[in-house]
């Protein structure tokens, strides 16, 4: 499959499988299509069967209905601790007292 942009290498194909069929899990959702190539150009490949893996309509007719597509694994957004909370909550009640103080000697 070629693409318009290059794709990073760390991509995955995603597939769309209203009812399982097709899907790795016989499931109805999302699933990944493992990708054969991809060294972070606009070329990729990845293995569909008629009837199999990858064909969402799941019958061996010739045709190959295709719900998917190319994405790049999101960066992981890091977690405040419990601490972390209390100390951001304490902060921003500090910042939204001084806003009132403020607004109170304005008037």
């Amino acid at each position: 499959m070629t693409l318009p942009d290059d794709l990073p290498a760390n991509s995955v194909y995603w597939k769309y499988s209203p009812d399982g069929n097709g899907s790795t899990t016989e499931q109805p959702g999302w699933y990944q299509v493992p990708l054969g190539s991809n060294d972070g150009d606009k070329v990729i490949t990845i293995t569909l069967q008629d009837g199999g893996i990858g064909d969402a309509d799941g019958v061996a007719n010739g045709e190959i209905i295709d719900r998917g597509g190319a994405a790049t694994p999101a960066a992981q957004v890091p977690a405040l601790t419990p601490i972390g909370i209390a100390a951001l909550v304490g902060l921003l009640t500090i910042i939204a007292t001084s806003v009132i103080v403020r607004k109170r000697k304005k008037r």
